[in-house]
């Protein structure tokens, strides 16, 4: 891949594996000064991750890659010049906890990213998956995503705005900071791991309580790997089908997205159409 990737670890910590996966994968990369430090679980000290994600917007590359999820991205969005990302615009490639930096970078400086690959994660024999590497290679050569259809609908109805969205216990717990975007009209896709039920519900009640569901032009789940019942009769079907009425447009269900091994990657800071009635979602630009 002829493409230079500036690739840095705003979260967990990469390995070494990590890194000769990148090594033997991308023609060209950048590694953050800090990206191989340390601090407890993440990849350094918050200042140091900081200034590797401001570095990465300033060098020459055509796109940031945090290498994996994890922890630690919610910590440094204080310690983020803003103003001087907005000069240098570039995606930032990431999903999981990478989405707060993702959400904060596009209310703050209006840059759109994109979520659901990490060559940390993403380029492991393991996980590897050629409808990912599809989506990457689109996004990276400027060529237009494909229409995801076959969605499972929840309620009926049109829908058009900017896709933001990620995993939604990172969203929820940004609720009532300075770094979560606007929502109005917006649609937003979610996903998650290891939450239950009952973990599902009060985040998304937490939403509606922030005036947020309300707000939506639609609402798209993806993929909630491992949501385990715990001594509860909730199933997410049931959680899923008590907060529809509240959106004020579709719901659907069923998108190939989030913790799974074959997703697509979801733009968060571009313009997308849901509908019901074709049970699909295509992308404006």
């Amino acid at each position: 891949m002829s493409k230079t990737f500036s690739i840095i670890c705003p979260a967990s910590a990469g390995s070494e594996k990590d890194f000769r996966l990148c090594d033997e994968f991308f023609e060209s990369v950048k590694y953050g000064k800090n990206s191989k430090n340390s601090n407890f679980d993440m990849g350094g000290s918050d200042a140091e991750r900081a200034e590797d994600l401001m570095n990465a917007f300033a060098e020459e590359s055509d796109a940031i890659l945090a290498m994996r999820g994890g922890y630690g991205s919610a910590r440094i969005l204080d310690k983020i010049n803003y103003e001087k990302l907005a000069k240098n615009p570039k995606p930032l490639l990431g999903y999981s906890d990478v989405t707060a930096l993702q959400l904060a970078i596009w209310h703050k400086s209006e840059i759109p990213s994109y979520s659901g690959f990490m060559p940390g994660v993403d380029l492991r024999p393991a996980n590897f998956s050629e409808t990912t590497l599809s989506c990457f290679e689109k996004i990276i050569n400027n060529q237009p995503l494909d229409k995801i259809e076959g969605l499972n609908v929840v309620k009926h109805g049109k829908a058009e705005g900017i896709l933001l969205g990620g995993c939604l216990s990172v969203i929820s717990s940004m609720i009532g900071s300075d770094y979560l975007p606007d929502f109005t009209n917006a649609i937003l896709f979610v996903e998650d791991v290891n939450e239950p039920p009952y973990c599902v519900d009060r985040m998304l009640l937490q939403l509606y309580h922030a005036g947020i569901l309300t707000k939506l032009s639609g609402l798209i789940f993806g993929a909630f790997t491992k949501s385990f019942r715990i001594n509860h009769k909730l199933t997410l079907d049931a959680v899923i089908a008590d907060y529809a009425p509240l959106v004020n447009g579709p719901v659907m269900t069923g998108l190939p997205y989030g913790h799974i091994q074959h997703k697509v990657i979801m733009p968060i800071g571009k313009k997308a159409k849901l509908c019901s009635e074709t049970m699909s979602l295509s992308f404006c630009d």
